[in-house]
Parts: C-alpha cells; sequence; structure tokens
C-alpha cells in the first residue's frame, strides 16, 4: 500500500485567520479518523498563548506534532546565523533558539517529545539536521533530497523526506499535477491513480494559504524584517469562493484515500517509531567484512546487508566505524551516531605501507559522532579517509601490513541525487541580501558519508 502523510506547516504568527484554518483542518482530519502532521513554529505557539487560542492547540494536539523552528523567516533565519566555520558555536546558537521554540510547541501542545523538525523554506543546515536529531527527532520532514517516488535517505542520523504535491496547488491554483513529466488535470481519484505506484506521497499544505492568496512572510520577512513585532502587514486573503473550493477538496481527497485500498494514511510519529526500531536491529558482523570491501571497491556508496543476524542500511561512515570496532574484537558491532566532514578530505599522496600497528593507532582515535578528520598521518605516512576505511577493513580481516594506494575520498552520487549535488543557500527570497552561503551547501555535500537508503 501506498503511504500518505499530510504535512501541514504551521508557520503564520501574524494572522489569526491562518490558526482558524489550521483549527478547521485539524477538525476535518479527526472527524475522518486521519491523523495529520503539523510543524509548528514556535514563535505560532506563542501568539496562541498571547490570545487565548487554546481551542487550535487542543485541535492540533490529537494529531503528530513537530518543530518548524522559532522564528521561520524572521532574519536571522537558520540558514544565516549558522552559516559560520565554527560548528560548535554555529550549534550552540541553534541550540539556544530552537530548544526555546520546542518548548513553546510542547508546552501549547502537552506533546511529551517531538518526532520530527521540518525546515522553514530552503533553511536546509546541516547543523540543524544533526542537532535535530540529537534532541530526539529522527524524521526531518522537508528535504534536500527530491526524488520523484516516494523515496527517503538516512542523512545526519535522520531520514530525511520531501514534500511531492502542495494542497493549494492541487486544489485551487493551477489545479494540476505532475506525474512522470507528464501533467495532468487534478481530481482526487485521477490524482491517486497517478500516485499508486509510488512507495509514499508527502502532501504539504500551508494553512495560512487556505485563507490568504500569499504568503505571510513574503510581505513581512522577504529580504529583511520589514516591520517591527507586532506591526506587521496583512497578506491579501483569498476569496470565500476559494476557500470553500479548498475545504471541499481537501475533504475529498481524505475520503478518496480512505476507501481506496491502494492507500494508506500513516504520519511521522509512525514512522519515527520505525526508524527507532529499524535503528535497534542494525548490527554487523565480522563475518561480513569480505563482502562489504569487495562491495565498496566496486561501488564507494552506502549498502544493504541482509541475513540472519546482519540487517539494514549502512552508511559509508557506518562502515568507518565498524572497520575500527573490528580492528579490536570480533564481538557486532551496533552502529550508532556518525558525521562526515567540516573540510575536503585529502587524499594520499602517493602509496604507502602501514603495518597492522599503525593501522590500529589510527582505528584507536576514532570517536564516534565526531566530524571525521580530512587525512591522517603516522610515522611520516599520510592517508586519506578513505585509504584509512580500506585498510582497516583489511586489518580487520588478519592482514599484518598494508598498502594503501591514493583514491577517490567522497562517493560519485547517483544521477537522483541531483538536488543535493547542485544545493545552494544564498539568492533565496527567504535570505538576507548579504548571505554569502560560505560553508553551508559545502558542509552539507561533505556530509554524504552518512547517506544510506531507507529499508
Amino acid at each position: 500500500m501506498t503511504e500518505i502523510i499530510l504535512s501541514f506547516d504551521t508557520e503564520d504568527f501574524t494572522s489569526p485567520d491562518a490558526w482558524d484554518a489550521a483549527l478547521r483542518e485539524a477538525r476535518i482530519m479527526e472527524n475522518h479518523g486521519v491523523k495529520g502532521n503539523f510543524n509548528i513554529v514556535g514563535y505560532v505557539a506563542r501568539e496562541w498563548a498571547r490570545n487565548g487560542r487554546w481551542d487550535v492547540a487542543e485541535a492540533l494536539s490529537k494529531h503528530a506534532v513537530g518543530t518548524h523552528s522559532l522564528r521561520h523567516s524572521y532574519h536571522p533565519t537558520i540558514n544565516e546565523y549558522t552559516d559560520i566555520e565554527s560548528y560548535e558555536k554555529a550549534r550552540d546558537l541553534f541550540l539556544e533558539q530552537e530548544c526555546e521554540g520546542i518548548g513553546m510547541v510542547k508546552a501549547l501542545t502537552g506533546k511529551q517529545s517531538l518526532n520530527f523538525a521540518c525546515p522553514p523554506g530552503n533553511n536546509l543546515s546541516y547543523v540543524a539536521m544533526y542537532e535535530y536529531e540529537r534532541l530526539g527527532m529522527p524524521v526531518y520532514d522537508g528535504s534536500v533530497f527530491q526524488f520523484y517516488n516516494g523515496r527517503a535517505v538516512h542523512f545526519c542520523n535522520a531520514l530525511h523526506l520531501s514534500y511531492d504535491f502542495a494542497m493549494e496547488n492541487l486544489f485551487y491554483e493551477d489545479r494540476t499535477f505532475r506525474v512522470h513529466h507528464h501533467t495532468y488535470p487534478y481530481s482526487a481519484e485521477a490524482f491517486l491513480d497517478g500516485v499508486a505506484d509510488r512507495r509514499r506521497v508527502v502532501i504539504a499544505h500551508h494553512p495560512t494559504r487556505a485563507c490568504h492568496s500569499n504568503f505571510w512572510d513574503c510581505v513581512n520577512y522577504r529580504g529583511e524584517n520589514r516591520h517591527p513585532m507586532y506591526e506587521w502587514e496583512p497578506a491579501a486573503k483569498n476569496s470565500s469562493e476559494t476557500q470553500k473550493l479548498f475545504y471541499e477538496e481537501f475533504e475529498n481527497l481524505i475520503r478518496a484515500v480512505n476507501k481506496d485500498d491502494r492507500f494508506i494514511f500513516t504520519n511521522y510519529d509512525e514512522l519515527a517509531e520505525k526508524v527507532r526500531r529499524e535503528n535497534a536491529a542494525r548490527i554487523l558482523t565480522k563475518d561480513r567484512l569480505p563482502e562489504i570491501k569487495a562491495r565498496l571497491e566496486r561501488r564507494f556508496w552506502n549498502m544493504s546487508l541482509c541475513g540472519d543476524v546482519t540487517n539494514g542500511t549502512y552508511s559509508i561512515s557506518d562502515l568507518f566505524a565498524a572497520a575500527a570496532h573490528f580492528c579490536f574484537t570480533d564481538d557486532p558491532f551496533r552502529p550508532g551516531r556518525v558525521r562526515g566532514f567540516l573540510d575536503t578530505p585529502l587524499s594520499a599522496s602517493q602509496p604507502a605501507v602501514l603495518t597492522a600497528d599503525e593501522v590500529r593507532t589510527l582505528a584507536a582515535a576514532y570517536r564516534p559522532d565526531s566530524f571525521l578528520p580530512t587525512h591522517y598521518r603516522v610515522n611520516g605516512k599520510t592517508l586519506g579517509p578513505a585509504e584509512l576505511l580500506f585498510a582497516m577493513l583489511d586489518v580487520a580481516m588478519g592482514a599484518n601490513s598494508v598498502t594503501v594506494t591514493p583514491r577517490a575520498q567522497l562517493p560519485t552520487l547517483p544521477f537522483e541525487f541531483k538536488t543535493f549535488e547542485e544545493a545552494r543557500f544564498d539568492g533565496s527570497w527567504m535570505s538576507l541580501p548579504d548571505f554569502k552561503d560560505r560553508f553551508l551547501s559545502h558542509r552539507l555535500r561533505l556530509q554524504s558519508w552518512t547517506i544510506r537508503e531507507e529499508d
């Protein structure tokens, strides 16, 4: 069955009409037994409290609730303040803001924990990706990866999903949808026929767009903080006919999915539990090392390993951690958090012979959940992380010495990862004019060692 996920970017802290829209959408889903996903901005929760909108908070609390950042597009945005050289400083700035936002959302909705995070706009900071997961959110909703068939990938220790369709486009803007490079007129039945071959479909919506014809932040925060807090410019309203059409089409789609046995509604809370179960089941045994090495030689990329004991998918960083582990013990290895690089990794300048003890010296220095060095030196010999990975595999399999040869340090990504390879974050309407993207997009790609396929 194709999974259907309804995801609501609940971000407009300037308009009570947007809160009413979210309330109405939450109640429609509840009436049909569907659990939606509300990505809530911290400042929105704060405004609900200031304005006594406990009805909105209560209605949304019956659904899956995640964070959509503290302030969304209020400057400086997440991208703007984390685009600095020091990861530690960027992390501290991020946690200072986002823990406040998460606390606001939890307090208003009564949730004990949040299972997912959604980036505001294209604020796809690698800092946020790592730190949201460390705060207990194993699902990242709205990713840099764009796949046509509902795929998702694990990246920076979380499962990353992309938005496939927007309700406002389907229901009342151009009323079309695009599948396999073809565009079709929208109806609920035609749409479901068009996406039935997918693993999953994420349908996104901004509740503010049910009642407004423009985004609230386009008029208040485009390129700068245009108005002081509480002196906001209202976004233009949709006509009453357009609003009526939206809610009719929204309810029609829910009914169509519920009666079509090709589909099932799911939500990010359920997906987060699935991720946790699958992560707990991942285990690598030493007897798989020859297969791992052979497959890495053929293609330097993540891999799936299935068997009686070995389960799940493994990133290159997972395999690096496993190789370091097996240099010292035969005990099974359970992967945990991993990271990529903060700077471009370097390759060995020439072939070199290392003893097993030299390799173990480098393996012993590895620390899980830490960014990997760009290169390694031992007894006057220099090698890159990829060379060390293969050397550790050889030593773990019993070699007394290894010959390392220069090799590519980063994987060659498949074509479907094009949006990831080409991502840039400057020049966006959401960014300040002087935002340069000095580190973010480059370091995002340097985390490619953490990519692994969804089970």
